[in-house]
């Protein structure tokens, strides 16, 4: 299967404390996720044609340890399945000493132009 490895540097505005999920200056729940999606949306998106896009659906996560702002965070990504125009990932998050956390994500492939009549 496809496997993607993207690594990011926290900014101030991921951490718990400006997302307003937490009180703390740590990384975000809210934060990691967003990671681990951009990470699978990209791990995909030179499949699609220019009329499509995918949009997240579903997010299954656990997160495990705490990490500082200033540690850049892996995230690994895996297409584990592809049925009809739903694509599953597994996906991993690490600082350096870490696992930050785990999870699975599921993206729907959409035609743009349709998805947004909708809105």
């Amino acid at each position: 299967m496809k496997v993607l490895v993207k690594k990011f540097i926290p900014k101030a505005t991921d951490s718990a404390q400006a997302m307003g999920s937490g009180s703390l200056n740590v990384l975000a729940t809210p934060a990691v996720i967003a990671f681990a999606e951009n990470t699978c949306q990209e791990l995909v998106a030179q499949q699609l044609n220019a009329t499509q896009a995918t949009v997240g659906i579903d997010v299954k996560m656990q997160h495990l340890a705490a990490s500082k702002m200033s540690s850049e965070v892996t995230v690994t990504a895996e297409l584990v399945e592809y049925v009809k125009n739903i694509m599953t990932f597994d996906f991993t998050v690490n600082d350096k000493e870490h696992l930050l956390a785990k999870g699975r994500h599921q993206r729907a492939i959409i035609d743009v132009d349709k998805f947004l009549a909708r809105l």
